[in-house]
């Protein structure tokens, strides 16, 4: 019993979870969180052990994706949109030399000025487990993320800060002083995504003070 327990957990903590790739309720949308919004702050160490502090993303877009075994290929099909969508220059490439890429120049920014980032992060959202089973998620997750770090929530941090949708996408977006200021979970129609990216967008132009 025990054995198919562990065989269980490991296949709902890696099978659903890895994507290129964080309440809300059982609605499709999601509306914007405005700016008065708390500052968010937390870290979660990836396969390989090594601690992301969303504070090292200040100055920048952090985007989160995670959600269950079910939206799987809806969260890697979003995170590599995403990814694309602000660093075209990315496409075709390895996913360590895709990270690597630059962000599209916001325009009208001075060209000695860089662009703030946005980052499309994933979050596997695995809950607690003994420390016997996370050595061997992280092990597994090496094999199967290879270098590409890939963010593991033991704690629920994600679902208990943000809530978490079954079987869909559920996304987050910090600002550039670590504001929560978008959450959507849901299908991802094309509507949906214009909206997202239009977020965005005003976000990258805020941290470049392009917007009152």
């Amino acid at each position: 019993m025990r054995a198919g327990l562990l065989k269980n957990l490991l296949g709902l903590a890696i099978t659903g979870s890895i994507a290129l790739h964080s309440a809300i309720a059982q609605a499709p949308t999601a509306p914007p969180v405005q700016r008065e919004a708390p500052t968010i702050r937390f870290t979660l160490n990836d396969q390989f052990d090594r601690p992301h502090d969303t504070a090292a993303y200040r100055t920048h877009v952090l985007v989160m994706i995670y959600g269950d075994r079910a939206s799987t290929d809806a969260n890697k099909s979003l995170g590599e949109r995403l990814h694309l969508e602000y660093h075209p220059q990315a496409k075709g490439l390895p996913p360590l030399q895709a990270r690597q890429v630059p962000p599209t120049p916001l325009v009208g920014l001075p060209a000695e000025r860089a662009s703030p980032n946005v980052f499309v992060e994933p979050v596997a959202v695995i809950g607690k487990v003994p420390g016997v089973v996370k050595n061997i998620i992280r092990n597994q997750f090496r094999r199967g993320a290879g270098e590409v770090p890939v963010w593991l929530d033991f704690e629920d941090r994600m679902k208990t800060s943000f809530g978490m949708v079954a079987e869909v996408p559920n996304v987050v977006v910090l600002d550039a002083t670590g504001r929560l200021r978008y959450r959507f979970a849901g299908d991802i129609t094309e509507t949906h995504y214009k909206r997202m990216t239009q977020m965005i967008d005003q976000l990258r132009k805020e941290a470049a003070g392009q917007t009152p």
